[in-house]
């Protein structure tokens, strides 16, 4: 039913519904609900989704393209690679017995 966030806020103002009195099964055929992706399982997917898909956080200024950058460059830096880098404990686990 909708292609992009710009349809959906017209269709509110067409129908005169606040954003509150929807639902998700509303808006969407239970075939269209089918077709949605499941959320990412990790920090490191969640960036690659927001590199892939941040154009709703655009609109209205809310954020550039220049911080968005930044933000998911310093994620990956100071929170992703330091923790690839190390064992977690559950591995230490496994293969020392400690």
């Amino acid at each position: 039913m909708f292609q992009s966030l710009k349809d959906v806020n017209q269709y509110l103002k067409d129908q005169k519904i606040q954003a509150v009195d929807l639902k998700f099964c509303d808006l969407w055929s239970s075939k269209q609900r089918e077709t949605i992706k499941p959320l990412p399982t990790s920090l490191e997917e969640s960036l690659t989704e927001l590199e892939n898909d941040h154009e709703f956080l655009l609109a209205g200024d809310v954020f550039s393209c220049e911080v968005l950058e930044e933000w998911v460059e310093h994620k990956r830096k100071e929170e992703i690679d330091p923790v690839r880098a190390r064992p977690h404990p559950y591995e230490i686990s496994l293969y020392f017995d400690v």
